[in-house]
């Protein structure tokens, strides 16, 4: 499956022609500075190849996921965005991922979640590739794969909105959300990640 925008074209999770790109990606300290990898440093060849299994799986079974972007002058795989469904955060003391705990501001009653991901190998950074993809995945999502998933029950939940979490340092990851559409949710953090983490919560009604 594959779709395309003004310079990138986006496949669907194949080991023959994304394994590679993924590693050379995820292999740059500087891609996963904020991937809470305890140091500073990329992913090793075991994270990439469990990195493998999460995105094709998730396409096995729902439909949807990742999409392996190339870049159409090159061909070469230079990123990754699309969709992962998230459950709901819940640590070993059984509290959810929702922020302050409050749940009559925080909690909407949904127990699963569509988030956005994106990274864009880092020597084509500065080229607006990943504000691109992440226009071009939501266009899509929303146009051909939307309809399908709530039609069919394919979560379980009707999905309403797209989230996103991306850590309050990261200002760049921020306004590409932004200028899509994204709205911050104020006070919240994301109700799929542990509240350790310094998330913060986006969200873009569809």
């Amino acid at each position: 499956m594959e779709f395309s925008s003004e310079r990138l074209v986006y496949k669907s999770f194949d080991m023959s022609h994304s394994s590679e790109g993924y590693k050379e990606i995820l292999a740059s300290k500087n891609v996963c500075k904020y991937f809470y990898l305890g140091e500073e440093r990329g992913f090793t060849s075991d994270e990439c190849v469990s990195v493998y299994g999460r995105v094709g799986g998730q396409w096995e079974k729902y439909g949807f996921g990742q999409w392996s972007v190339f870049e159409k002058e090159s061909n070469k795989m230079i990123g990754y965005c699309g969709f992962r469904a998230k459950n709901k955060y819940i640590d070993e003391n059984e509290n959810v991922g929702n922020g302050n705990n409050d749940e009559e501001n925080n909690d909407d009653g949904h127990s699963i979640f569509i988030e956005i991901l994106y990274g864009i190998h880092e020597d084509y950074w500065g080229k607006k590739y990943a504000t691109e993809s992440v226009k071009s995945t939501l266009d899509y999502f929303i146009d051909n794969q939307l309809e399908e998933i709530n039609n069919n029950n394919i979560l379980g939940e009707t999905i309403t909105y797209i989230t996103a979490a991306v850590h309050v340092d990261n200002h760049i990851s921020k306004k590409i959300l932004i200028k899509n559409g994204f709205v911050l949710q104020n006070n919240q953090t994301p109700p799929y990640c542990d509240p350790k983490y310094n998330d913060e919560y986006y969200i873009l009604g569809i």
